[in-house]
Protein backbone atom coordinates (compact mmCIF):
# COMPACT_ATOMS: atom_id res chain seq x y z
CA UNK A 1 0.00 0.00 0.00
CA UNK A 2 1.48 3.40 -0.93
CA UNK A 3 1.97 6.17 1.60
CA UNK A 4 -0.73 8.23 -0.11
CA UNK A 5 -3.20 5.35 -0.10
CA UNK A 6 -2.45 4.63 3.56
CA UNK A 7 -3.01 8.26 4.50
CA UNK A 8 -6.27 8.34 2.57
CA UNK A 9 -7.39 5.18 4.33
CA UNK A 10 -6.74 6.64 7.79
CA UNK A 11 -8.42 9.90 6.81
CA UNK A 12 -11.50 7.94 5.76
CA UNK A 13 -11.48 5.91 8.96
CA UNK A 14 -11.12 9.05 11.05
CA UNK A 15 -14.05 10.62 9.23
CA UNK A 16 -16.20 7.57 9.77
CA UNK A 17 -15.24 7.13 13.41
CA UNK A 18 -15.96 10.76 14.16
CA UNK A 19 -19.56 10.25 13.18
CA UNK A 20 -20.11 7.89 16.09
CA UNK A 21 -17.42 8.92 18.53
CA UNK A 22 -20.03 9.94 21.05
CA UNK A 23 -21.75 6.61 21.54
CA UNK A 24 -23.45 7.07 24.93
CA UNK A 25 -22.65 5.09 28.04
CA UNK A 26 -25.28 3.42 30.21
CA UNK A 27 -26.26 5.04 33.46
CA UNK A 28 -24.80 4.62 36.94
CA UNK A 29 -25.56 5.41 40.56
CA UNK A 30 -23.48 8.02 42.35
CA UNK A 31 -21.73 6.65 45.47
CA UNK A 32 -22.15 8.18 48.88
CA UNK A 33 -19.32 10.52 49.84
CA UNK A 34 -17.58 10.63 53.20
CA UNK A 35 -14.81 8.84 55.05
CA UNK A 36 -14.80 5.45 56.74
CA UNK A 37 -13.90 4.93 60.40
CA UNK A 38 -11.09 2.53 61.27
CA UNK A 39 -13.62 -0.08 62.37
CA UNK A 40 -15.60 0.32 59.17
CA UNK A 41 -12.43 0.09 57.07
CA UNK A 42 -11.46 -3.12 58.84
CA UNK A 43 -14.88 -4.62 58.14
CA UNK A 44 -14.69 -3.40 54.56
CA UNK A 45 -11.31 -5.08 54.14
CA UNK A 46 -12.70 -8.39 55.39
CA UNK A 47 -15.64 -8.12 52.99
CA UNK A 48 -13.29 -7.27 50.12
CA UNK A 49 -11.09 -10.26 50.91
CA UNK A 50 -14.14 -12.53 51.04
CA UNK A 51 -15.22 -11.28 47.63
CA UNK A 52 -11.76 -11.74 46.11
CA UNK A 53 -11.51 -15.22 47.60
CA UNK A 54 -14.80 -16.17 45.97
CA UNK A 55 -13.51 -14.74 42.69
CA UNK A 56 -10.29 -16.77 42.93
CA UNK A 57 -12.35 -19.92 43.44
CA UNK A 58 -14.47 -18.99 40.42
CA UNK A 59 -17.58 -18.57 42.56
CA UNK A 60 -18.64 -15.65 40.41
CA UNK A 61 -22.20 -15.21 41.65
CA UNK A 62 -21.04 -15.05 45.25
CA UNK A 63 -18.20 -12.69 44.33
CA UNK A 64 -20.53 -10.30 42.48
CA UNK A 65 -22.97 -10.25 45.41
CA UNK A 66 -20.19 -9.63 47.95
CA UNK A 67 -18.67 -6.72 46.01
CA UNK A 68 -22.14 -5.16 45.87
CA UNK A 69 -22.55 -5.64 49.63
CA UNK A 70 -19.19 -3.93 50.13
CA UNK A 71 -20.34 -0.78 48.37
CA UNK A 72 -23.72 -0.83 50.06
CA UNK A 73 -22.33 -1.18 53.59
CA UNK A 74 -19.07 0.76 53.21
CA UNK A 75 -19.55 3.40 50.48
CA UNK A 76 -16.66 5.53 51.77
CA UNK A 77 -14.18 2.65 51.99
CA UNK A 78 -10.86 2.67 50.18
CA UNK A 79 -12.00 -0.57 48.53
CA UNK A 80 -15.14 0.91 46.99
CA UNK A 81 -13.53 2.31 43.83
CA UNK A 82 -12.09 -1.01 42.72
CA UNK A 83 -15.18 -2.99 43.74
CA UNK A 84 -16.98 -1.72 40.63
CA UNK A 85 -14.41 -3.32 38.36
CA UNK A 86 -14.23 -6.60 40.24
CA UNK A 87 -18.00 -6.96 40.36
CA UNK A 88 -18.15 -6.17 36.64
CA UNK A 89 -15.51 -8.82 36.00
CA UNK A 90 -17.51 -11.37 37.98
CA UNK A 91 -20.65 -10.53 36.00
CA UNK A 92 -18.67 -10.76 32.76
CA UNK A 93 -17.70 -14.32 33.67
CA UNK A 94 -21.40 -14.99 34.36
CA UNK A 95 -22.25 -13.54 30.93
CA UNK A 96 -24.29 -10.71 32.50
CA UNK A 97 -22.69 -8.31 30.04
CA UNK A 98 -24.94 -5.24 30.10
CA UNK A 99 -25.03 -5.16 33.89
CA UNK A 100 -21.24 -5.33 33.88
CA UNK A 101 -21.04 -2.38 31.47
CA UNK A 102 -23.20 -0.29 33.80
CA UNK A 103 -20.78 -0.91 36.67
CA UNK A 104 -17.78 0.02 34.56
CA UNK A 105 -19.44 3.29 33.61
CA UNK A 106 -20.18 4.03 37.26
CA UNK A 107 -16.53 3.50 38.11
CA UNK A 108 -15.44 5.78 35.25
CA UNK A 109 -17.91 8.48 36.32
CA UNK A 110 -17.28 8.47 40.07
CA UNK A 111 -13.83 6.93 40.46
CA UNK A 112 -11.88 7.71 37.26
CA UNK A 113 -8.55 7.40 39.11
CA UNK A 114 -9.24 3.93 40.54
CA UNK A 115 -6.26 1.59 40.42
CA UNK A 116 -8.26 -0.75 38.18
CA UNK A 117 -9.25 1.98 35.68
CA UNK A 118 -6.94 0.62 32.97
CA UNK A 119 -8.22 -2.91 33.49
CA UNK A 120 -11.76 -1.54 33.30
CA UNK A 121 -11.11 -0.11 29.83
CA UNK A 122 -9.81 -3.47 28.70
CA UNK A 123 -12.82 -5.26 30.17
CA UNK A 124 -15.22 -2.83 28.52
CA UNK A 125 -13.68 -3.58 25.15
CA UNK A 126 -13.89 -7.33 25.76
CA UNK A 127 -17.55 -7.05 26.75
CA UNK A 128 -18.47 -4.91 23.77
CA UNK A 129 -16.63 -7.27 21.43
CA UNK A 130 -18.61 -10.18 22.81
CA UNK A 131 -21.88 -8.26 22.45
CA UNK A 132 -20.86 -7.34 18.91
CA UNK A 133 -20.40 -11.00 18.05
CA UNK A 134 -23.97 -11.51 19.23
CA UNK A 135 -25.38 -8.88 16.92
CA UNK A 136 -25.31 -5.72 19.06
CA UNK A 137 -24.51 -3.00 16.55
CA UNK A 138 -24.14 -0.25 19.17
CA UNK A 139 -21.65 -2.32 21.14
CA UNK A 140 -19.72 -3.04 17.96
CA UNK A 141 -19.55 0.64 17.10
CA UNK A 142 -18.37 1.54 20.59
CA UNK A 143 -15.74 -1.21 20.55
CA UNK A 144 -14.37 -0.05 17.24
CA UNK A 145 -14.27 3.59 18.37
CA UNK A 146 -12.41 2.58 21.54
CA UNK A 147 -9.93 0.52 19.56
CA UNK A 148 -9.35 3.24 16.96
CA UNK A 149 -8.87 5.91 19.61
CA UNK A 150 -6.38 3.77 21.48
CA UNK A 151 -4.36 2.88 18.40
CA UNK A 152 -4.27 6.52 17.29
CA UNK A 153 -3.09 7.66 20.72
CA UNK A 154 -0.42 4.97 20.82
CA UNK A 155 0.81 6.09 17.39
CA UNK A 156 1.69 9.56 18.72
CA UNK A 157 2.88 8.32 22.10
CA UNK A 158 0.31 10.30 24.03
CA UNK A 159 -1.24 7.52 26.12
CA UNK A 160 0.11 6.01 29.33
CA UNK A 161 -1.99 2.85 29.14
CA UNK A 162 -2.70 0.39 26.36
CA UNK A 163 -5.82 -1.69 26.10
CA UNK A 164 -4.74 -5.29 25.88
CA UNK A 165 -7.62 -6.05 23.57
CA UNK A 166 -7.38 -3.02 21.28
CA UNK A 167 -5.46 -4.72 18.52
CA UNK A 168 -7.72 -7.73 18.77
CA UNK A 169 -10.79 -5.53 18.50
CA UNK A 170 -9.53 -3.74 15.43
CA UNK A 171 -8.27 -6.81 13.62
CA UNK A 172 -10.82 -9.43 14.63
CA UNK A 173 -14.01 -8.02 16.16
CA UNK A 174 -15.73 -7.78 12.80
CA UNK A 175 -13.27 -9.45 10.43
CA UNK A 176 -14.87 -12.83 10.98
CA UNK A 177 -18.55 -13.57 10.77
CA UNK A 178 -20.28 -13.17 14.11
CA UNK A 179 -21.58 -16.70 13.91
CA UNK A 180 -18.13 -18.21 13.42
CA UNK A 181 -16.65 -16.09 16.20
CA UNK A 182 -19.32 -17.06 18.69
CA UNK A 183 -19.07 -20.76 17.88
CA UNK A 184 -15.31 -20.54 18.21
CA UNK A 185 -15.70 -18.81 21.56
CA UNK A 186 -17.99 -21.53 22.88
CA UNK A 187 -15.70 -24.30 21.64
CA UNK A 188 -12.66 -22.58 23.10
CA UNK A 189 -14.42 -22.30 26.45
CA UNK A 190 -15.30 -25.99 26.30
CA UNK A 191 -11.69 -26.90 25.51
CA UNK A 192 -10.47 -24.74 28.38
CA UNK A 193 -12.94 -26.45 30.70
CA UNK A 194 -11.49 -29.80 29.73
CA UNK A 195 -7.92 -28.69 30.40
CA UNK A 196 -8.91 -26.93 33.60
CA UNK A 197 -10.67 -30.08 34.78
CA UNK A 198 -7.38 -31.94 34.55
CA UNK A 199 -5.78 -29.47 36.92
CA UNK A 200 -3.17 -28.06 34.56
CA UNK A 201 -4.47 -24.54 34.01
CA UNK A 202 -5.76 -21.71 36.16
CA UNK A 203 -4.85 -23.36 39.45
CA UNK A 204 -3.33 -21.21 42.18
CA UNK A 205 -3.07 -23.98 44.75
CA UNK A 206 0.60 -24.77 44.22
CA UNK A 207 1.85 -22.38 46.86
CA UNK A 208 4.50 -22.59 49.53
CA UNK A 209 4.19 -25.89 51.36
CA UNK A 210 2.56 -27.70 48.42
CA UNK A 211 5.71 -28.59 46.49
CA UNK A 212 5.35 -32.31 47.24
CA UNK A 213 1.92 -32.34 45.63
CA UNK A 214 3.46 -31.39 42.27
CA UNK A 215 5.53 -34.56 42.38
CA UNK A 216 2.50 -36.56 43.44
CA UNK A 217 0.51 -35.17 40.52
CA UNK A 218 3.20 -36.35 38.13
CA UNK A 219 2.97 -39.76 39.78
CA UNK A 220 -0.78 -39.80 39.22
CA UNK A 221 -0.23 -39.39 35.50
CA UNK A 222 1.86 -42.55 35.58
CA UNK A 223 -1.12 -44.43 37.02
CA UNK A 224 -2.81 -44.10 33.63
CA UNK A 225 -0.48 -46.89 32.50
CA UNK A 226 -1.62 -49.25 35.27
CA UNK A 227 -4.61 -51.54 35.17
CA UNK A 228 -7.74 -50.53 37.08
CA UNK A 229 -7.27 -52.98 39.98
CA UNK A 230 -3.84 -51.61 40.82
CA UNK A 231 -4.64 -47.91 40.27
CA UNK A 232 -8.05 -47.72 41.95
CA UNK A 233 -6.98 -47.99 45.65
CA UNK A 234 -4.42 -45.22 45.17
CA UNK A 235 -6.89 -42.98 43.38
CA UNK A 236 -9.54 -43.52 46.04
CA UNK A 237 -7.08 -42.52 48.78
CA UNK A 238 -6.23 -39.35 46.90
CA UNK A 239 -9.91 -38.51 46.44
CA UNK A 240 -10.54 -39.00 50.16
CA UNK A 241 -8.09 -36.22 51.07
CA UNK A 242 -9.51 -32.88 52.19
CA UNK A 243 -6.45 -30.67 52.66
CA UNK A 244 -6.16 -27.60 50.46
CA UNK A 245 -3.01 -28.75 48.66
CA UNK A 246 -4.81 -31.89 47.45
CA UNK A 247 -7.31 -30.04 45.26
CA UNK A 248 -5.28 -30.30 42.01
CA UNK A 249 -4.41 -33.90 42.92
CA UNK A 250 -8.07 -34.81 43.31
CA UNK A 251 -8.86 -33.18 39.97
CA UNK A 252 -6.04 -35.11 38.35
CA UNK A 253 -7.22 -38.34 39.99
CA UNK A 254 -10.65 -37.84 38.39
CA UNK A 255 -9.05 -37.47 34.96
CA UNK A 256 -7.00 -40.64 35.48
CA UNK A 257 -10.13 -42.50 36.57
CA UNK A 258 -12.02 -41.40 33.48
CA UNK A 259 -9.42 -43.15 31.34
CA UNK A 260 -9.91 -46.51 33.11
CA UNK A 261 -12.75 -49.00 33.24
CA UNK A 262 -16.01 -47.13 32.71
CA UNK A 263 -18.07 -49.04 35.27
CA UNK A 264 -15.55 -48.36 38.05
CA UNK A 265 -15.00 -44.75 37.01
CA UNK A 266 -18.72 -44.08 36.90
CA UNK A 267 -19.28 -44.99 40.56
CA UNK A 268 -16.28 -43.17 42.01
CA UNK A 269 -16.60 -40.01 39.88
CA UNK A 270 -20.32 -39.80 40.63
CA UNK A 271 -19.58 -39.89 44.36
CA UNK A 272 -17.07 -37.06 43.94
CA UNK A 273 -19.47 -34.99 41.84
CA UNK A 274 -22.17 -35.26 44.49
CA UNK A 275 -20.16 -35.12 47.71
CA UNK A 276 -16.74 -33.49 47.39
CA UNK A 277 -16.73 -30.23 49.42
CA UNK A 278 -14.50 -28.36 46.97
CA UNK A 279 -16.37 -26.73 44.03
CA UNK A 280 -13.39 -27.08 41.68
CA UNK A 281 -13.25 -30.82 42.25
CA UNK A 282 -17.01 -31.24 41.86
CA UNK A 283 -16.96 -29.35 38.57
CA UNK A 284 -14.11 -31.50 37.26
CA UNK A 285 -16.04 -34.65 38.21
CA UNK A 286 -19.18 -33.46 36.43
CA UNK A 287 -17.20 -32.71 33.29
CA UNK A 288 -15.55 -36.11 33.17
CA UNK A 289 -18.85 -37.89 33.70
CA UNK A 290 -19.65 -36.82 30.15
CA UNK A 291 -16.61 -38.75 28.95
CA UNK A 292 -17.51 -41.96 30.78
CA UNK A 293 -20.57 -42.43 28.56
CA UNK A 294 -22.43 -45.07 30.60
CA UNK A 295 -26.10 -45.09 31.59
CA UNK A 296 -25.02 -44.75 35.22
CA UNK A 297 -23.07 -41.60 34.39
CA UNK A 298 -26.16 -40.23 32.66
CA UNK A 299 -28.21 -41.01 35.78
CA UNK A 300 -25.71 -39.06 37.87
CA UNK A 301 -25.81 -36.09 35.51
CA UNK A 302 -29.59 -36.16 35.66
CA UNK A 303 -29.49 -36.15 39.46
CA UNK A 304 -27.10 -33.20 39.47
CA UNK A 305 -29.03 -31.21 36.87
CA UNK A 306 -32.47 -31.73 38.36
CA UNK A 307 -31.60 -32.07 42.03
CA UNK A 308 -28.77 -29.64 42.74
CA UNK A 309 -29.31 -25.99 43.67
CA UNK A 310 -25.73 -25.15 42.69
CA UNK A 311 -25.83 -23.23 39.41
CA UNK A 312 -22.17 -23.99 38.70
CA UNK A 313 -22.85 -27.71 38.83
CA UNK A 314 -26.01 -27.34 36.76
CA UNK A 315 -24.09 -25.46 34.08
CA UNK A 316 -21.39 -28.13 34.00
CA UNK A 317 -24.05 -30.83 33.84
CA UNK A 318 -25.67 -29.09 30.85
CA UNK A 319 -22.35 -29.13 29.00
CA UNK A 320 -21.70 -32.75 30.01
CA UNK A 321 -25.10 -33.81 28.67
CA UNK A 322 -24.41 -32.05 25.38
CA UNK A 323 -21.31 -34.21 25.01
CA UNK A 324 -23.08 -37.45 25.90
CA UNK A 325 -24.72 -37.79 22.49
CA UNK A 326 -27.59 -40.04 23.52
CA UNK A 327 -31.25 -39.35 22.83
CA UNK A 328 -31.96 -39.37 26.55
CA UNK A 329 -29.32 -36.67 27.15
CA UNK A 330 -30.92 -34.54 24.46
CA UNK A 331 -34.35 -34.97 25.99
CA UNK A 332 -32.97 -33.77 29.33
CA UNK A 333 -31.64 -30.63 27.63
CA UNK A 334 -35.08 -30.02 26.13
CA UNK A 335 -36.79 -30.54 29.48
CA UNK A 336 -34.45 -28.10 31.20
CA UNK A 337 -34.86 -25.45 28.48
CA UNK A 338 -38.64 -25.61 28.91
CA UNK A 339 -38.62 -25.46 32.73
CA UNK A 340 -39.48 -21.89 33.77
CA UNK A 341 -38.42 -22.59 37.37
CA UNK A 342 -34.79 -23.05 36.34
CA UNK A 343 -32.18 -20.23 36.28
CA UNK A 344 -32.47 -18.27 33.06
CA UNK A 345 -28.72 -18.15 32.43
CA UNK A 346 -28.46 -21.95 32.55
CA UNK A 347 -31.54 -22.36 30.35
CA UNK A 348 -29.81 -20.19 27.74
CA UNK A 349 -26.88 -22.62 27.83
CA UNK A 350 -29.25 -25.56 27.38
CA UNK A 351 -30.83 -23.91 24.33
CA UNK A 352 -27.41 -23.34 22.78
CA UNK A 353 -26.22 -26.90 23.36
CA UNK A 354 -29.42 -28.27 21.88
CA UNK A 355 -28.26 -26.89 18.55
CA UNK A 356 -25.00 -28.81 18.91
CA UNK A 357 -26.50 -32.12 19.99
CA UNK A 358 -26.31 -34.78 17.24
CA UNK A 359 -29.87 -36.05 17.83
CA UNK A 360 -31.65 -32.96 19.11
CA UNK A 361 -30.52 -30.24 16.69
CA UNK A 362 -34.12 -29.78 15.59
CA UNK A 363 -35.21 -26.43 14.14
CA UNK A 364 -38.90 -27.28 14.53
CA UNK A 365 -38.47 -27.85 18.26
CA UNK A 366 -36.54 -24.59 18.71
CA UNK A 367 -39.20 -22.64 16.81
CA UNK A 368 -41.89 -24.22 18.98
CA UNK A 369 -39.82 -23.47 22.08
CA UNK A 370 -39.62 -19.79 21.08
CA UNK A 371 -43.37 -19.37 21.55
CA UNK A 372 -43.24 -20.89 25.02
CA UNK A 373 -40.40 -18.80 26.43
CA UNK A 374 -41.22 -15.95 28.76
CA UNK A 375 -38.16 -13.69 28.42
CA UNK A 376 -36.56 -11.83 25.53
CA UNK A 377 -33.11 -13.09 26.49
CA UNK A 378 -34.21 -16.72 26.18
CA UNK A 379 -35.85 -16.01 22.85
CA UNK A 380 -32.63 -14.42 21.62
CA UNK A 381 -30.91 -17.70 22.50
CA UNK A 382 -33.27 -19.48 20.13
CA UNK A 383 -32.21 -17.21 17.26
CA UNK A 384 -28.56 -17.90 17.97
CA UNK A 385 -29.16 -21.65 18.11
CA UNK A 386 -31.15 -21.66 14.88
CA UNK A 387 -28.27 -19.84 13.19
CA UNK A 388 -26.06 -22.85 13.93
CA UNK A 389 -28.29 -25.24 11.98
CA UNK A 390 -28.21 -26.01 8.29
CA UNK A 391 -31.88 -25.20 7.85
CA UNK A 392 -32.94 -22.58 5.30
CA UNK A 393 -36.58 -22.71 6.47
CA UNK A 394 -35.50 -21.73 9.98
CA UNK A 395 -33.64 -18.73 8.57
CA UNK A 396 -36.72 -17.61 6.67
CA UNK A 397 -38.69 -17.93 9.93
CA UNK A 398 -36.18 -15.59 11.59
CA UNK A 399 -36.58 -13.08 8.77
CA UNK A 400 -40.33 -13.22 9.33
CA UNK A 401 -39.74 -12.37 13.00
CA UNK A 402 -37.52 -9.46 11.96
CA UNK A 403 -40.30 -8.03 9.79
CA UNK A 404 -43.04 -8.60 12.38
CA UNK A 405 -43.80 -5.21 13.94
CA UNK A 406 -45.60 -6.90 16.85
CA UNK A 407 -42.32 -8.40 18.08
CA UNK A 408 -40.15 -6.39 20.54
CA UNK A 409 -37.58 -4.32 18.69
CA UNK A 410 -34.56 -6.01 20.28
CA UNK A 411 -35.83 -9.43 19.25
CA UNK A 412 -36.43 -8.21 15.71
CA UNK A 413 -32.87 -6.90 15.56
CA UNK A 414 -31.45 -10.20 16.82
CA UNK A 415 -33.54 -12.18 14.35
CA UNK A 416 -32.31 -10.04 11.47
CA UNK A 417 -28.69 -10.25 12.56
CA UNK A 418 -28.53 -14.03 12.93
CA UNK A 419 -30.52 -14.65 9.78
CA UNK A 420 -28.17 -12.32 7.92
CA UNK A 421 -25.15 -14.31 9.06
CA UNK A 422 -26.46 -17.63 7.79
CA UNK A 423 -24.81 -19.19 4.76
CA UNK A 424 -28.17 -19.84 3.11
CA UNK A 425 -29.00 -16.12 2.88
CA UNK A 426 -27.50 -14.34 -0.10
CA UNK A 427 -27.24 -10.60 -0.52
CA UNK A 428 -30.12 -10.48 -2.99
CA UNK A 429 -32.41 -11.74 -0.22
CA UNK A 430 -31.16 -9.05 2.16
CA UNK A 431 -31.38 -6.34 -0.48
CA UNK A 432 -35.12 -6.78 -0.67
CA UNK A 433 -35.52 -6.02 3.03
CA UNK A 434 -34.27 -2.45 3.34
CA UNK A 435 -37.24 -0.87 1.63
CA UNK A 436 -39.63 -2.87 3.83
CA UNK A 437 -38.10 -1.59 7.08
CA UNK A 438 -39.63 1.61 8.41
CA UNK A 439 -38.00 1.66 11.85
CA UNK A 440 -34.63 3.46 12.04
CA UNK A 441 -33.26 0.92 14.50
CA UNK A 442 -34.06 -1.94 12.16
CA UNK A 443 -32.45 -0.12 9.26
CA UNK A 444 -29.36 0.39 11.41
CA UNK A 445 -29.32 -3.31 12.23
CA UNK A 446 -29.50 -4.26 8.55
CA UNK A 447 -26.62 -1.88 7.87
CA UNK A 448 -24.62 -3.62 10.61
CA UNK A 449 -25.52 -6.98 9.07
CA UNK A 450 -24.18 -5.84 5.69
CA UNK A 451 -20.97 -4.76 7.44
CA UNK A 452 -20.55 -8.33 8.71
CA UNK A 453 -20.67 -9.85 5.23
CA UNK A 454 -17.52 -10.71 3.33
CA UNK A 455 -18.85 -10.27 -0.21
CA UNK A 456 -17.59 -7.18 -2.11
CA UNK A 457 -21.21 -6.50 -3.08
CA UNK A 458 -21.99 -5.73 0.55
CA UNK A 459 -19.81 -2.61 0.32
CA UNK A 460 -21.65 -1.59 -2.85
CA UNK A 461 -24.94 -1.92 -0.99
CA UNK A 462 -23.69 0.21 1.92
CA UNK A 463 -22.56 2.93 -0.47
CA UNK A 464 -25.93 2.82 -2.20
CA UNK A 465 -27.74 3.21 1.14
CA UNK A 466 -25.49 6.12 2.07
CA UNK A 467 -26.42 7.85 -1.18
CA UNK A 468 -30.19 7.35 -1.08
CA UNK A 469 -30.92 7.52 2.67
CA UNK A 470 -32.42 10.86 3.77
CA UNK A 471 -32.20 10.30 7.53
CA UNK A 472 -28.90 11.89 8.65
CA UNK A 473 -28.52 9.61 11.67
CA UNK A 474 -28.83 6.50 9.53
CA UNK A 475 -26.39 7.93 6.99
CA UNK A 476 -23.86 8.48 9.78
CA UNK A 477 -24.14 4.81 10.72
CA UNK A 478 -23.50 3.76 7.13
CA UNK A 479 -20.51 6.09 6.93
CA UNK A 480 -19.10 4.66 10.15
CA UNK A 481 -19.22 1.07 8.90
CA UNK A 482 -17.90 2.01 5.48
CA UNK A 483 -14.89 3.46 7.26
CA UNK A 484 -14.23 0.14 8.96
CA UNK A 485 -14.20 -1.91 5.75
CA UNK A 486 -10.88 -0.65 4.40
CA UNK A 487 -12.34 -1.18 0.93
CA UNK A 488 -10.96 1.19 -1.72
CA UNK A 489 -14.46 1.91 -3.06
CA UNK A 490 -15.59 2.92 0.43
CA UNK A 491 -12.53 5.11 0.90
CA UNK A 492 -13.14 6.86 -2.42
CA UNK A 493 -16.77 7.49 -1.52
CA UNK A 494 -15.87 8.92 1.90
CA UNK A 495 -13.20 11.17 0.44
CA UNK A 496 -15.68 12.37 -2.16
CA UNK A 497 -17.97 13.36 0.74
CA UNK A 498 -15.16 15.39 2.28
CA UNK A 499 -14.15 17.09 -0.95
CA UNK A 500 -17.57 17.52 -2.57
CA UNK A 501 -20.38 17.03 -0.03
CA UNK A 502 -23.95 16.78 -1.38
CA UNK A 503 -26.03 19.89 -1.24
Amino acid sequence: MTKRTNSRRWLAIALASATLGGVPWSGGTEPVSGSATLAQESDAERTYRDARRALTREQFSRAAETFAVLRDRFPASAYTADSYYWQAFSLYRLDALREALGLLESQLTYHPDASTAGDARDLELRIRNRLARRGDATAAERAMVLAEATLAAEAVGGLDYALAGAGYAYEHALAQSARASEIGLRRAEAALAAVHAQGFVGDTRFQEGCDEEEVQQAALQALMQMDTDRALPILERVLARRDECSVPLRKQAIFVLSQHDAAVAESVITDVALNDPEPEVQEAAVFWLSQVGTDGALDALTQILMGSDDERLQENAIFALSQHGSSRAGELLREYALDATRPQRIREKAIFWLSQHPEQADADFLIQLYGQLESESLRESVFFSLAQLDDAAAVEWMLDRALDASEPIELRKQALFWAGQHASIDLDRLNGLYGRLEDAEMKGQLIFTYAQRDEPEAVDRLIEIARIETDPEIRKRVIFWLGQTGDERAIEYLLDLVEDPPR
